[in-house]
Order: C-alpha cells, then structure tokens, then sequence
C-alpha cells in the first residue's frame, strides 16, 4: 500500500512516491535501472535513506553508488507517473513501466500513459519539468533536516542495556549490573551505573560508551531487523563501541564474519531508525490530587505574597498544563493568569529534597522555601532543613536527577482521537469518502487502494481519489468521526449505514 505524505513546511520541499513502509519504487533498485536497464527488487538488508525515504538496492555496489550521488538516481519527479505531472497531478506509478532518457529515469501508471508520453517526449519533458515545481510548492513536505527520531532499546521503565553499566562494557570488557543509585538519562532511556565515577564519565562523553545499534543485537541488526539482547552476550570492537547480541549463537556468528556484520548492520541501521523510531516526546510529571487539583488546592502566589500557605477558593481558579490551581482572591488569580511559570512549583511540585535524591515523594503544602524566586515544597520538616542546611548543592543535585525522573515517571501528551471503524480498524465501513464528494454518492472503495489517517484504514475506487485525500485529509473525512451526526447531537454514540 502507498502512503503519500503530503505535508506543508519550510522551504525548500521534497515530494517523494513510497509505500506505507516508507519504501521508494516499491524497493526496487533505483540504480539497476542505469547499470542493468531494467527493473530489480532491491534486498531488504541494502537500504539507504534518501529524502524522508528508504531505497532498497541489490548489491552494496549499487548502495554505495546511490549514496555516493542519490540525485543520479532518484527518478524523475519524486518516482510519480511521468505522463500525469505534465497534466499538473500526482498519479502512483508502476517501477517495471519506466522510461530512460539522458541520464534520467521516469515512471508511469499505466502502458498508455507511457505510450502517451513516448508520442511527444521532448514536449512533455519539458511541461513535466515545468509543472513538478508546481505541485512539490502544493504537496511536498519540507526538505529541511528530518525530525530527529529515537530508536533505543529499552525496559517498560526505560531503563537502557536491562540496567547494565554501559561504560563497564568499554573500560572493563565485561557486563556489569548498575543500581538505580547512579542513574542518567539520555535522549529518552535511563542508564545504570556501577558507581558515580562511571556515572560521570557518561555524562563527560555519553557517545564513547552508548552500545551500538540502540542496544539492540547487533547481527540482527546485519540482518536488517531487531531483536532484544542478552546483556551478557556482546562484543566491544577495536574502536571501543559496543555491540550486543540476543543470544551466543549470534555473537559467535558475529564474530565469523566481524567486519562485514558491522558495515551491513551500520548501512541498515538508519533504515531501522526510520522504520522503528520515534520522535522525541516531550513528557511532563505532575504532582496533582485525583481532581486533577495542583498544590491539594493551595494558593501558590501567596506563597510568594504572604509567605504561607493558603487554601484556594473554587472561585478563583486557572488551569496550567492540564492542572487546576486555586486562590485566594482574584488578585492571586489574576497574577498567576499572567506568569503562570513565575508561581508553578519546582520540580512539579513534588518534594525538591526527594529529587535531590534521585526519587518521587508526596508534599506538606505547609512544609516550603521560596528561594531565588522559586517555590520548593517538601514532604516534612526534616527534609526542609536538610535541603536549607546545603540549598545550593540540593538544588543542583535536584536540577541533575529531575530529568531521569521525568523520563522514568512522566506522562507524554495524549492527543485523543474518536473514528468510527470496525475489523482491521476500517472507516466507513470500506466505502471512499472522496467518492461522497466527487459522485455524491456511496461507493465501496477497493482493498488494495488504502490511506491511513488518525489510526483508520480508509479505502479509495481509485487512485486518484486516494491522491485527493492524501493531500487534504481533512476535507474528506466525515464529522464527528463517521459516527452517526444525529446522535452526537443527542451526545451519544451510534454506527451508521
């Protein structure tokens, strides 16, 4: 199934043809066509990515030419049917119909559509030369730098290597336990430590000693696939990285064949990335009661005003990063409207000693410092009067661990979403929502013609309604998520026909 992303950013913009795996000519060899002059399946273990796409080649020969110059040989307009651009419209296209003409390759969706193209070649290179412009202006997505994305190997609770030490593995050669008491984070996993002297030796330098691959088997990664790993089973190669297997059978096959296992694992691994790995989320952790109340209903400007704490009124209240907070006046309210940062607390308002020391722990709303204009509460008294008794070494240290706390404990957005769809997630019950519009009429779109938009499948009768709805989504799906319009407005939920 092809997934055309059209998606509107910064200039300049790339429009690229890929399936929904994110694969370009359907993994097809793009340099084949110029060494071969036909068409060839490219082998899973051989990619490269190439403009928000993965290429597929059938030999590392061709791999290495592709990367060496990808403008040589990445099709003609984005791998889209050739014939339908000089038409001013995007059309899938089919990699064994292809057309070579100085030094380019072009594409196309049907015989005729490239017997048309043939008939007038110097004309219609030069219109499609004219048009792609154009369309990439309306359809393509930003060819600025590509999100970064994250593929790490980790537990349920994000802890990297199963809790492993990673700098054990390059400065002692072998696998070592680390304990939650010397813990740091990177990107988005936790990492144990055997001590605090290869805690900070980490933090120096994380890249010197974070495993290959993620964390995951490094000969599955040869393999172009991933697999979970066995802490005890890894090797470290002459440039002191890291490389774990699943199992012994793994390492050993490794090690037959070390040079070659690495050079395929590290050409599939920005592939693996692409296919696996996900953006950065930003997660936020929050002390709050189970009314969603921030402080147990506290003021928190008059923390700063008053200096003690003083319980808000329901009528006074304001919503900060999904929490509620109350006041004592509308003075209060109307302050913490303003600079809601200015009077939220430290470390989401959980105890600033505990987060020194690397944990979570509830709050005395009456236990507290304002200090260089930050509010600190504190589970009680005795742990106030430490934090006093070193206020700067506590909060540095608090500073240190809140990430890892976050990381190990905080929620990431939820945008919620509502579809109507049944088996295999399908929306409207198979049916082309671009057909609603264009024919005004039902229509049942075909199997192997499909988008997938908010967590459905939809289906299309052709190709080209699939193109309109790629492009704008949100024109063509229905409202209130293809359930029954009657019914939501009885606030209800009914199917529909």
């Amino acid at each position: 199934f092809f997934r055309d992303t059209f998606v509107m950013g910064s200039e300049p913009k790339v429009l690229v043809h890929k399936t929904d795996e994110g694969l370009a000519i359907q993994g097809f060899d793009p340099v084949a066509f110029f060494t071969h002059a036909r068409a060839g399946e490219g082998d899973p273990i051989l990619n490269a990515v190439h403009e928000d796409a993965v290429y597929r080649f059938a030999s590392a020969t061709n791999r290495d030419l592709f990367v060496a110059s990808p403008a040589k040989y990445t099709p003609a307009y984005g791998g889209y049917c050739a014939s339908a651009v000089t038409k001013m419209a995007i059309k899938s296209s089919y990699p064994t119909i292809f057309w070579m003409h100085e030094g380019r390759l072009f594409f196309f969706h049907s015989d005729a559509a490239y017997e048309e193209w043939a008939a007038a070649l110097e004309d219609n290179v030069a219109q499609a030369d004219d048009n792609w412009p154009k369309l990439v202006e309306k359809f393509g997505t930003s060819s600025a730098p590509a999100p970064v994305r994250w593929l790490t190997n980790k537990t349920d609770k994000a802890v990297a290597i199963q809790g492993y030490d990673p700098v054990a593995y390059v400065t002692e050669k072998k696998a070592v336990q680390g304990t939650e008491e010397y813990s740091a984070v990177h990107e988005d996993a936790v990492y144990h430590f055997a001590s605090q002297e290869n805690r900070n030796l980490f933090a120096a330098d994380p890249k010197k000693y974070l495993p290959a691959f993620g964390g995951f088997c490094g000969y599955m990664a040869s393999l172009n696939t991933l697999k979970d790993i066995t802490p005890t089973c890894f090797d470290v190669t002459v440039l002191g990285r890291t490389v774990l297997m699943h199992n012994p059978k793994a390492l050993e096959l490794w090690k037959a064949k070390k040079a070659e296992n690495m050079a395929k694992a590290t050409g599939n691994w920005e592939g693996l990335v692409f296919r696996f790995g996900s953006a950065p989320t930003t997660k936020t952790l929050l002390n709050k009661t189970e009314a969603d109340l921030a402080l147990q209903g506290y003021d928190a400007v008059a923390y700063f005003t008053q200096h003690t704490a003083v319980h808000g009124s329901p009528e006074f209240s304001a919503m900060h990063q999904g929490l509620t907070y109350r006041f004592a006046s509308a003075v209060h309210l109307e302050l913490f409207t303003a600079t809601p940062s200015k009077y939220a607390p430290a470390f989401g308002g959980y105890c600033a000693y505990a987060a020194s020391r690397n944990a979570l722990k509830e709050v005395t709303p009456f236990c507290f410092d304002v200090a260089e204009g930050r509010l600190f509460l504190f589970s009680n008294e005795q742990a106030t009067a430490l934090w006093k008794a070193d206020e700067k070494g506590c909060l540095a240290r608090a500073e240190e661990e809140w990430p890892g706390l976050v990381v190990l404990h905080g929620l990431a957005p939820n945008p919620k979403i509502l579809v109507n769809k049944g088996v295999g997630r399908l929306a409207l019950q198979g049916h082309d929502p671009v057909a609603y519009f264009t024919q005004k009429k039902a229509v049942s779109g075909k199997p192997l013609c499909t988008a997938v938009h908010e967590d459905a499948v939809y289906r299309f009768f052709s190709f080209e309604n699939r193109d309109k709805f790629m492009a704008e989504p949100a024109k063509y799906v229905p409202v209130y998520g293809g359930y029954c319009a009657y019914g939501a407005s009885r606030s209800v939920l009914k199917p529909t026909t």
